[in-house]
């Protein structure tokens, strides 16, 4: 396969890279009703290996043990996203757009949850809440917060 699309800023297009894996299997499956509900069942496949994976990765099962890793456990989480990334383009002719928009949606959500008491202890507003008029705490802002924390707590720093 030829080197991943870039996008404006220079950095790899995953869904330049999705809408061309799309083209092939339309070429090779087509893409009618069948084989958009094979998408969509791929997805199910996908989840069921991750859930098989992170049960390896636990040694969940005392007959087998562990026998797989954090990183099978990811790279099938990246199959999920990549069988639903392909699903997507059966139902929205924009599906870059159409996933941008949700992701939006649920951080929005997201940051008007109340997620602390910091008002109630008296030390002002939260920097994960968002304020109309203080740009720091646009949802792109709470976002990069929130990411930074999970970060943060995963390494065993501070947040």
């Amino acid at each position: 396969m030829p080197a991943e699309p870039l996008n404006s800023t220079g950095a790899p297009d995953p869904w330049q890279t999705i809408s061309a894996l799309v083209a092939w299997l339309d070429v090779h499956n087509g893409s009618g009703q069948q084989e958009t509900a094979l998408r969509l069942l791929k997805v199910t496949e996908e989840a069921g290996e991750a859930a098989a994976a992170y049960i390896g990765a636990t040694g969940q099962n005392p007959r087998k043990g562990t026998t797989h890793t954090a990183a099978d456990v990811a790279d099938e989480l990246c199959d999920v996203i990549v069988s639903a990334m392909v699903a997507l383009h059966s139902f929205t002719d924009r599906p870059a757009q159409r996933f941008t928009a949700k992701v939006h949606a649920i951080a929005d959500r997201a940051a008007a949850l109340p997620w602390c008491s910091c008002d109630a202890i008296g030390e002002g507003p939260c920097p994960l809440h968002p304020d109309p008029d203080n740009p720091a705490t646009s949802t792109a802002a709470v976002v990069d917060q929130i990411l930074a924390a999970s970060r943060a707590r995963r390494s065993g720093g501070a947040s």
